[in-house]
């Protein structure tokens, strides 16, 4: 991939083939923020309405639609329009621009290319002299740090609630006495607590390799609070499918963290923190060896303990002779 065989320029009828994969793309990255909320359906359903709804967009003056493309390869697109704002009629400014759609093949990221296509996106926007762009992120969606960076701010939230919310956040467990108490993912050490590994999609665990029940709620993607048992590991397929990576997993980290937590009783920070540390001094041990390899260095002998005493004796033995 070269940054300068890549150029940005319009949309074009004959892109909308490419413009839906990118767009099915960033759907299916999307659910693993928003969880059921966005659940899509069947994606042959969506085709057809989403290329035609872009191909009825080109011809409206008021939607934006650019594409990255390496040489004659679709690699990115962004799309966005101008419209009003809810509650328009009682705002001093009515319209403001919008950012729809920006999606980048994933070998493609951290080339620039995403935000050459977001500069080329607003600069068309500011022709129509708008004041504000705005752009809807999730808040957990590691997009949100490229907005920042881009110099957008957050200026509000959209909020939701499930209408079984009560069941799907308390996960009580039962006291001896029948009183309830909110279950603490904190400190579960257990002397044997056998783990069961399931293999989950990529839809369904995005860009997260392994995660486990033990883990704190909060720190778990938003869509699998409460889903994993606390005796479950949860795998990529992608990852599972990969015997090196599988073993990895499996066998490194992850079995350290939770053997920490089922033999020693640590909590879950204690217990990652020390596999952390773990890990890091095993890649630095293997970082040596293979050093030790590639300069062609001798093992170390043992060091040889020498009778300080004796030494002295047998010097002055010597000397005595050679008087």
């Amino acid at each position: 991939m070269q940054k300068e065989t890549i150029t940005i320029r319009r949309g074009e009828e004959k892109d909308l083939e490419a413009f839906f994969d990118l767009y099915w793309i960033s759907s299916l990255e999307h659910i693993q923020y928003n969880g059921e909320l966005d659940i899509l359906k069947p994606k042959e359903q969506c085709r057809d309405y989403i290329i035609n709804r872009q191909r009825d967009y080109l011809k409206d003056t008021d939607q934006i639609f650019f594409v990255a493309e390496d040489q004659t390869k679709i690699i990115g697109m962004a799309t966005g329009h101008i419209g009003e704002r809810d509650e328009a009629n009682i705002y001093a400014i009515e319209k403001i621009g919008y950012v729809d759609e920006l999606c980048i093949l994933s070998e493609y990221r951290k080339s620039g290319t995403g935000t050459r296509l977001l500069d080329t996106l607003i600069q068309e926007l500011h022709k129509s002299n708008i004041k504000f762009i705005g752009v809807g992120v999730a808040y957990n969606n590691t997009a949100h740090h490229f907005y920042t960076s881009q110099g957008f701010n957050t200026e509000g939230i959209w909020m939701i609630r499930r209408r079984d919310h009560q069941k799907e956040n308390k996960n009580l467990e039962t006291t001896t006495e029948g009183e309830e108490k909110a279950y603490d993912p904190y400190g579960r050490g257990k002397a044997s607590l056998p783990f069961i590994v399931k293999v989950k999609p990529e839809s369904v665990m995005g860009e997260y390799i392994a995660l486990h029940g033990l883990m704190p709620q909060n720190e778990l993607p938003e869509h699998l609070r409460y889903k994993i048992p606390k005796d479950e590991i949860w795998i990529r397929e992608d990852v599972y499918n990969n015997p090196a990576r599988r073993d990895q997993i499996l066998q490194g980290h992850e079995k350290y963290e939770l053997g920490l937590m089922e033999t020693k009783g640590l909590t879950y920070k204690q217990a990652h923190f020390r596999a952390q540390l773990h890990e890091k001094v095993y890649k630095l041990e293997e970082e040596l060896e293979n050093l030790k390899k590639d300069l062609g260095l001798n093992p170390f002998e043992p060091v040889r303990l020498i009778d300080r005493k004796r030494t002295q004796n047998h010097n002055t033995e010597n000397n005595q002779k050679n008087e």
